[in-house]
């Protein structure tokens, strides 16, 4: 048994449980109920819960939410969770040292908890101490500059393709739940990729609630799609003041219970921390103007050459936001609601080029994964803490093509030393 002490902080938790680097046998709770792991949950970086729509068993019932970790049971309610709605979905409550019992808030009753205390090596506490407290996670970086370029290009163009495939895989996955439905696997990664991190995973979940057909049946009419996606991110409920908010109230209740639908909870997207421009309700707003004026997006977006994708993610949220970021909130300044160009890219980065390549390698088309490939080149590079490593390192990002390929070699080789599976670290041991 380690010492509490011996975890540096929370994160190194977060590392173990992301990384499953924790005795499984015969987990159970603090009660003793069994406990069997189906998904780890996906990793929240912002605020809320640590890991989000995590799926696990429990005295042999499955629950679907997230995951909340301390050093502490007792961190709990040091944290003020006891009295966030946020955490209200917390399925299990992963501690190193279960000392105290901690409640649901809305019905008292006592939350799932799993202690790590007799299941973590000290060899696997030392190694990630180790590897923490190790200045530079690029080992290379002190011959990187003697590499020559061929090497280094090389290199570049293994881990884009590496990081290219990996997604395609993804995407094939979830063509094969969805009846190989391109339009629908795509729509969803759309809304995905409008909920940039903080709220990636909730807008994906709202794609999943809320199906295109739905969107397809009232194409015609922009206050039933508007009804749609607002009711169903649970963003409806309540009082309203404004007109517009009352209209869609009254069309989703309709809607609701034509399709049967249950809605998301509020307290599952995130405000706090955030622009003001990048909040959900503008998000989909904007999400609403692109559905309302394209039909067979996914189609269109592959097909089109880089102008012609512009001009279709030029787009903006409706006239009644122009003066607002949530319903009934006026704000000081009256703007359109406009997508950023960083958005854009992002889109064509994250979205456009991998479906293109993907589907591309399902209809057996060379071409057109190339053409994906070099549409990478015609993109800003990003910009990340990533890339200012290896900005230090003296390589330097130009593009898209770059950026992505550089933020694969880091985060799937270097932060893991697998220099001797990568051309740039052969070369630099040598």
């Amino acid at each position: 048994m380690l010492p509490v002490d011996e975890l540096r902080n929370e994160e190194t938790l977060h590392f173990i449980w992301k990384n499953k680097l924790f005795d499984h046998d015969s987990l159970v709770t603090s009660c003793g109920k069994p406990i069997n792991i189906l998904d780890y949950g996906a990793y929240n970086k912002n605020a809320g819960p640590d890991f989000l729509f995590a799926k696990i068993q429990v005295d042999n019932l499955l629950w679907i939410g997230n995951v909340e970790i301390h050093k502490k049971s007792s961190h709990w309610k040091d944290h003020k969770h006891n009295v966030d709605r946020a955490y209200e979905n917390v399925i299990l409550h992963v501690v190193y040292q279960d000392n105290k019992p901690v409640r649901y808030s809305n019905n008292n009753e006592l939350i799932p908890t799993l202690s790590l205390e007799n299941r973590i090596s000290q060899s696997t506490l030392s190694s990630i101490n180790v590897s923490s407290s190790m200045e530079e996670t690029i080992v290379c970086k002190s011959s990187l500059k003697k590499i020559d370029q061929e090497t280094v290009q090389e290199c570049l163009r293994g881990a884009l393709k590496q990081r290219l495939d990996r997604r395609t895989i993804i995407i094939h996955r979830d063509l094969d739940a969805l009846n190989n439905d391109w339009e629908e696997v795509f729509y969803r990664n759309l809304f995905r990729c409008f909920g940039m991190n903080a709220n990636s995973e909730a807008f994906y979940r709202l794609a999943c609630i809320t199906p295109l057909r739905y969107i397809r049946k009232n194409q015609d009419n922009p206050d039933a799609i508007a009804a749609l996606l607002y009711g169903q991110a649970g963003m409806l409920k309540g009082e309203f003041r404004d007109k517009y908010p009352q209209r869609l109230q009254v069309e989703y209740q309709y809607l609701q219970s034509k399709y049967g639908l249950d809605s998301m909870d509020l307290v599952e997207w995130k405000f706090s921390k955030m622009r003001p421009p990048n909040f959900p309700t503008i998000r989909i707003a904007q999400l609403l103007t692109l559905l309302q004026h394209t039909k067979g997006i996914f189609s269109r977006s592959i097909a089109a050459p880089m102008t012609d994708l512009k001009d279709l993610f030029t787009i903006e949220a409706g006239i009644y936001w122009n003066d607002k970021f949530r319903f009934d909130a006026t704000a000081k300044r009256i703007h359109p609601k406009r997508i950023g160009d960083a958005t854009m890219h992002g889109l064509i980065i994250n979205l456009i080029v991998p479906f293109k390549y993907a589907y591309g390698q399902f209809v057996r088309n060379k071409k057109l994964q190339e053409s994906a490939i070099e549409m990478l080149r015609q993109v800003p590079s990003e910009k990340n803490s990533v890339l200012s490593k290896w900005k230090s390192c003296g390589l330097n990002s130009d593009s898209a093509w770059n950026s992505q390929a550089l933020i694969e070699l880091y985060q799937n080789h270097c932060v893991f030393k697998k220099c001797l599976s990568c051309s740039i670290g052969i070369k630099a041991l040598k």
